[in-house]
């Protein structure tokens, strides 16, 4: 005979095995690895979270750390970045994978997550009401909600999720005893530190909680008086848990600055709230992860239990009413802009909308297993009944006013589920079966519910194969490797072909392209002024802006899969079908200029006079690196010009005839011609050159400097724009060579003041310096305030260079250079969290004594 002990920790184990069982036959079923060729990498797990987490890797294998990164467009600081997709403690058990498989390490982790709330809600249940079995049932859904299905790809949330009904518990205990706040304390503090943006949400959902729980305690005023302390209670420990956090909250937001465009506190309804509802359905979820409704599903059977709670008899009518607006009021706040906003932070999200929904769900399940302990035979037949009318009143309206995501099929299916556990109710309440069969009845049709659900979902995703992605990664992996075998210097990488904006980071080299919610948007805009592809969220090398500014960010070495690059650079070795040219003239990361360079105006749509300004500034003479080509006719044909000030709009005459504007120009010299057309937005247009399609231009992928290759001396040039929707918009055109000349005389100007750096970690960077005159010395990393610059051991002033970027005075002769980077607001996040902990020793001390 099993002692009690061992039967709970039996169904502990239980709630944690059902759900990785149920999420593997899953997986199973559509095909992942081992049991397919497909692999968990879709949507943002392949463009950007497995690139994390190789790049996670190396800062426990290679010279990185939590601080700072050259592998995040030009450099950046790690502090938002970290506390937003790396601090999971899970994310260890990807150490134990290589790159080539973190995939399937993922996917293991996210089972493992999804068996981990299923057990915290399990043990939360236990707690509040006792032990029971039942709860099973609940702790499976809470696993396998809508939200953990649809919202897989943010798995890096799941850790909140583990954490919440601790937390809920914690505000239990300490509502039941002011001098009980560790329970409470430690898992707010842990979420808000493994993820401030969910955990920003547990915070708001905990207050709200606790004036749910203390308000259902309080009828008088009297009790209001004897509740005080209970109150009080509560905020010194949700205010300690947050300063607890300080010391990643801090360097987080401080972090965070600058990279988010602006707030969207509009007051305006997010959806039409009478299908809302829809979302209860099961297979309700069609694909749609950017502008869909709130992920709310969590099976037939919670949803009808979850509504007649409000009508059990055994549940005062005072926490019905309170749970109701409860409820609503959550409902609401996806609803009304302002507020969902709120939830998020006060920045909508680019896709996955209503992040804070498992709130939803989570709260239905409380509800739902309340009523199930209330369901002793005392729930009417008539409350059976309604239930059925309100389902088939509430699908017949869907189908007569239409739903994007509920059919027939999910309504009959639904209504077979119904049916069947009302018939399984009505038979219990008859008292022809106990509670044990009806358990195990329930079970299975709510398994059943969440299996099929999870398994429809799972076709809407686009799992990238993981054969493919392994073939990337060891090819990739190995030029780069060989690069690095080769040169052990610090220098920048880039490729002209890429599998996501994070190959960086996937690979561990310095590079130029990154993609993150975390990338500040001046240091975008200034990567598109000089020539690189800017959409406003991500700004990327594509096949590169021209030889000089490789040679101003020191890329070194270029992987491509063409033959030539059109560039004065020479091929270093072959891989497969790949080649590496390596740049003769790529700076340092550190070099001398002229005082001029601060003062550079890149506020022109012209990208190839801000090179050639910049170029100038930094050498104080004239380069004339960029030259003007000569445009000898511009023909507008089938088209009609309307000139709106800032632009001109060109739109087809007629339909039935080709329209285009065509530049000619005239080759005067053998040098490679850039483009570069300005415009106020977004288009569809294609280029050609003397008929040779040049691909498409302002589209979200390219509308960049583009090489047009060189050509014989003396010959014309026709470039052909041809809109692809009958119109445009056209600010101007731009035609420049760019001499290589000029540019290696450049290059040699600038090197003569001999520069090296070495980076000891990401963090931590180390060189020399031999001016020949008192200079300005810039970094070709980001400007930021959290750089210390210390020459031959003495901090100096730091301020910003070439636009962007850092630079400080430096003085005739050889000198040591050193830059550490502190994230801002380390040092005081540190020292708060610190006090706040020896704060919370001392109040627990203090509760102790009263005892």
């Amino acid at each position: 005979m099993k002692t009690k002990k061992e039967h709970k920790i039996l169904f502990l184990f239980v709630s944690f095995i059902i759900p990785v069982l149920i999420l593997s036959f899953v997986f199973a079923v559509n095909g992942m690895y081992p049991f397919g060729g497909k692999s968990i990498m879709t949507g943002d797990i392949t463009y950007q979270f497995i690139d994390y987490l190789a790049y996670y890797k190396t800062i426990f294998f290679e010279n990185n750390d939590f601080t700072y990164t050259f592998s995040k467009t030009l450099g950046g600081d790690m502090a938002g970045f970290a506390a937003y997709y790396l601090y999971s403690p899970f994310n260890l058990i990807l150490l134990l994978f290589p790159n080539k498989w973190l995939p399937v390490g993922l996917m293991i982790m996210i089972i493992l997550k999804c068996g981990l709330c299923g057990t915290s809600f399990f043990y939360m249940l236990s707690k509040l009401y006792g032990f029971r079995k039942e709860g099973i049932i609940f702790s499976t859904t809470y696993a396998l909600m809508g939200y953990i299905i649809v919202y897989f790809q943010l798995y890096a949330y799941f850790d909140n999720l583990i954490l919440l009904p601790f937390i809920l518990l914690g505000i239990h205990n300490l509502i039941s005893n002011p001098r009980n706040k560790i329970s409470y304390i430690i898992p707010l503090f842990l979420s808000i530190i493994d993820n401030y943006y969910i955990g920003w949400m547990l915070c708001i959902f905990s207050a709200l909680y606790f004036v749910y729980r203390i308000t259902l305690e309080i009828n008088t005023i009297n009790d209001f008086k004897k509740k005080f302390s209970v109150i009080s209670s509560f905020a010194i420990s949700s205010i300690v848990a947050g300063m607890m956090s300080s010391f990643v909250i801090i360097p987080t937001l401080l972090s965070l600055r600058g990279e988010k465009d602006s707030f969207h506190l509009g007051f305006y309804r997010t959806f039409e709230m009478s299908q809302l509802f829809s979302r209860f359905y099961t297979n309700s979820f069609k694909g749609n992860v950017s502008g869909c409704l709130p992920n709310i599903y969590c099976g037939v059977l919670i949803v009808l239990l979850a509504g007649l709670y409000f009508f059990q008899k055994k549940v005062s009518k005072k926490e019905r009413i309170l749970s109701a607006c409860f409820l609503l009021f959550l409902f609401f706040n996806f609803y009304i802009n302002i507020l969902n906003v709120i939830w998020h932070g006060l920045n909508l999200p680019i896709g996955f909308p209503y992040r804070y929904s498992f709130l939803v769900t989570f709260l239905m399940l409380l509800f739902a297993y309340r009523s199930y302990l209330c369901m002793e035979g005392s729930t009417s037949d008539l409350l059976f009944l309604g239930s059925l009318i309100v389902y088939v009143s509430y699908s017949v309206f869907l189908l007569i006013r239409g739903s994007e995501v509920v059919g027939k099929n999910e309504i009959f299916l639904d209504g077979f589920i119904l049916s069947l556990i009302l018939i399984l109710f009505f038979i219990f309440s008859r008292k022809k079966i106990d509670k044990r069969i009806l358990f195990g009845f329930l079970f299975i049709i709510q398994t059943g519910d969440l299996i099929i659900n999870a398994n429809d979902a799972m076709k809407y995703f686009d799992f990238t194969d993981l054969k493919e992605y392994q073939a990337y990664v060891e090819e990739t992996g190995s030029i780069v490797n060989q690069i690095k075998e080769k040169d052990k210097d610090f220098y920048r990488i880039e490729k002209y072909y890429r599998r996501t904006h994070n190959d960086p980071m996937q690979f561990n080299y310095s590079g130029l392209t990154h993609f993150s919610s975390c990338e500040k948007k001046e240091i975008i805009s200034y990567m598109g002024k000089l020539g690189f592809r800017d959409n406003g969220n991500w700004s990327f090398y594509n096949s590169g802006s021209t030889a000089f500014v490789d040679c101003l960010f020191g890329i070194k070495y270029i992987i491509s899969q063409f033959d030539s690059t059109g560039k004065p650079y020479t091929i270093s070795f072959d891989y497969n079908d790949k080649r590496v040219f390596e740049n003769p003239y790529a700076l340092p990361f550190a070099f001398c200029a002229d005082e001029k360079v601060r003062t550079v105006d890149f506020d022109t749509d012209n990208l190839f006079r801000i090179q050639n300004d910049l170029a100038d500034a930094i050498t104080g003479d004239e380069n004339h690196i960029f030259k003007e080509a000569v445009c000898t006719d511009v023909h507008v044909e089938n088209m009609i010009m309307e000139d709106q000030g800032d632009f001109v709009y060109y739109k087809t005459d007629r339909s039935e005839e080709d329209s285009y504007i065509e530049y000619s120009i005239h080759i005067d010299n053998e040098n490679v011609l850039q483009v570069y057309f300005a415009a106020p937005e977004l288009q569809d247009v294609e280029l050609f050159l003397n008929g040779n399609s040049m691909g498409g231009y302002f589209e979200k992928y390219k509308w960049d400097i583009m090489d047009f290759g060189s050509h014989k001396e003396g010959d014309i040039i026709k470039i052909r724009m041809t809109p692809k929707s009958g119109s445009f918009k056209l600010k101007k055109a731009y035609f420049y060579y760019e001499d290589q000349v000029a540019l290696r005389n450049w290059y040699e100007k600038v090197s003569s003041d001999q520069c090296e750096m070495s980076k000891i970690t990401s963090s931590h960077l180390r060189g020399n310096v031999n001016s020949k005159k008192n200079n300005c010395l810039i970094f070709s990393i980001p400007y930021e305030e959290g750089w210390k610059v210390f020459v031959d051991g003495m901090e100096t002033e730091t301020r910003e260079g070439a636009g962007k970027l850092l630079s400080i005075d430096i003085l005739e002769g050889n000198h040591e250079i050193e830059l550490i980077y502190k994230a801002a607001g380390q040092a005081s996040g540190i020292t708060i969290s610190c006090i706040s902990f020896l704060f919370l020793l001392y109040i627990l001390w203090i509760d102790k004594r009263k005892l």
